[in-house]
């Protein structure tokens, strides 16, 4: 019977699979990612961000292993820089997933461009703009007004302000 267990146990670690693979590149790639060179574009750079983001919640990466696929998938510019960062760092300790994301969007995306996608989004106005073309540009801006935004009634409030006058009026009095 001892026998016959060792053999059971050595075949059930055949089967296990390998934590590296569950947490590799190999599944980032199955999963779609895209290597990132460094762009001008911030919608290309958050766009990179979001979609590493949701591959890492998809396959439930432990925070350890962001940093090192995330920066594996930086290629030219980009890899340069990373490359500077490290080496401006020293020995610290290894940098983390937030601090990683801090900066990457310090270098990629400056505050300056998200502080216009802000105002763009404190200044919409439907103006020539249908109902449903004014949503859909207000929730793609509404990102950049979190901390002004902070809850349901406030963004109600910013919609409603945004709409045309006679729109305005008409939801305010259903309201």
């Amino acid at each position: 019977m001892d026998k016959f267990t060792q053999k059971l146990q050595a075949s059930l670690e055949n089967i296990q699979p390998d934590p590296e693979k569950k947490y590799g590149i190999e599944r980032l790639n199955a999963l779609g990612v895209v290597n990132f060179e460094g762009t001008k574009d911030p919608i290309d750079v958050e766009a990179w961000m979001n979609q590493i983001g949701k591959c890492f919640e998809v396959m439930r990466c432990p925070e350890h292993r962001k940093v090192s696929l995330a920066t594996f998938l930086l290629q030219k510019q980009a890899e340069d820089w990373w490359k500077l960062l490290k080496n401006r760092r020293g020995d610290q300790e290894e940098i983390c997933w937030e601090e990683f994301r801090k900066a990457f969007f310090e270098r990629f995306y400056p505050r300056s461009s998200r502080d216009m996608k802000q105002d763009e989004f404190l200044q919409l106005m439907q103006e020539n703009m249908t109902v449903a073309e004014y949503e859909l540009k207000y929730t793609e801006l509404s990102k950049y007004g979190l901390y002004i935004v902070v809850d349901e009634k406030e963004r109600c409030r910013r919609f409603e302000t945004g709409l045309k006058q006679e729109i305005r009026t008409s939801v305010t009095t259903i309201a």
